[in-house]
């Protein structure tokens, strides 16, 4: 279920009194979310953490018994899949304005967390940030998704968007927000991102609807986290197809209720990641990877454009699940 409230009041902060909320959304991860956590802990800010589990056994739980010691640290149990389900149960719990995401296979330097409160706190009043995500080590495996701008910015329309990559401003795994403005835009969609019907681009959507509701999103390259994501060549065509499916999905929703600032936004995605790509393949002499990425850009295009949205916040309405036909 979506969160919508009226946003609250945002007051002016200033030095050590700005106490930031950090979430960390875990499933099935097992004992090494301990990393990520402990790696948290060792941040000299005033914060919470609350990890949100959503795991099937409790490994995870097993693997953080040791730092439930510290009062800083909130676990949280929950029995709901998907990543913006839990992001969302993560801002509902949050005590502080500020709030801070990073994933959960992700280390954060002890820097983090101070860093992202100065840059969300910073004279522009931004409602988002996003940091590097960086490949600590080279790895054996083929590719570990990563995303560093070669300087800071601040984008506040659509059709002002620029990145590092063509595509995105930044990735969820080094993101830090204002709550009242993201509840004030429904939250993040239940039907995007990991584990949802969507599996992807919860991040991505929640950036295009808070900029096309004349808010600011920044990118710093102050901070960072140290992404051990690293993927095989499988993977890595999953992670990428389903990248592409869910922006095209989220860019089909917006297009769908008439925000057509996002057409020249997705037409930017096919371009980079289908037309460029396939140009340059052919004049190396390789054969173009771009049926594939052609058919999630279009099959989710189609997707986002047929399921029906709330006009509103722009999030999608959840489907009744299909009942298989009975037997005769």
């Amino acid at each position: 279920m979506a969160i919508s409230i009226e946003p609250t009041t945002i007051g002016r902060w200033s030095g050590r009194s700005v106490a930031a909320s950090v979430v960390v959304c875990t499933r099935n991860r097992g004992r090494r979310v301990r990393s990520t956590v402990a790696s948290v802990l060792r941040n000299d800010w005033p914060f919470e953490l609350i990890v949100i589990d959503q795991s099937d056994d409790d490994v995870t739980y097993e693997g953080l018994t040791s730092l439930l010691d510290d009062p800083r640290l909130r676990y949280i149990r929950s029995r709901e899949r998907g990543l913006s389900r839990s992001r969302n149960l993560g801002i509902a719990e949050a005590r502080h304005e500020l709030i801070i995401m990073t994933d959960d296979d992700c280390v954060v330097p002890p820097s983090f967390v101070q860093t992202m409160v100065e840059e969300l706190t910073m004279g522009e009043r931004v409602a988002m940030v996003f940091a590097d995500v960086v490949e600590p080590v080279s790895s054996d495996l083929h590719w570990t998704p990563t995303n560093e701008a070669h300087s800071d910015y601040t984008v506040s329309a659509v059709r002002g968007w620029k990145s590092n990559d063509g595509v995105n401003i930044g990735i969820g795994a080094a993101m830090g927000f204002r709550k009242s403005v993201v509840l004030g835009v429904g939250g993040f969609d239940e039907q995007l991102g990991a584990g949802a019907r969507y599996h992807s681009a919860e991040d991505t959507d929640i950036v295009l609807r808070l900029l096309l509701r004349h808010h600011r999103v920044h990118r710093t390259t102050r901070t960072w986290v140290d992404h051990l994501g690293a993927r095989t060549v499988s993977e890595t065509r999953n992670v990428i197809h389903g990248a592409m499916f869910g922006m095209a999905v989220a860019s089909g929703k917006l297009i769908r209720h008439r925000q057509w600032e996002v057409v020249p936004y997705f037409l930017g995605v096919a371009w980079l990641m289908v037309i460029k790509v396939g140009v340059l393949e052919i004049i190396n002499g390789r054969r173009p990877p771009v049926l594939g990425r052609s058919r999630q850009l279009v099959g989710g295009l189609i997707e986002g454009l047929r399921h029906p949205g709330d006009r509103s916040t722009l999030l999608f309405r959840p489907l009744e699940p299909e009942v298989p036909p009975s037997s005769p």
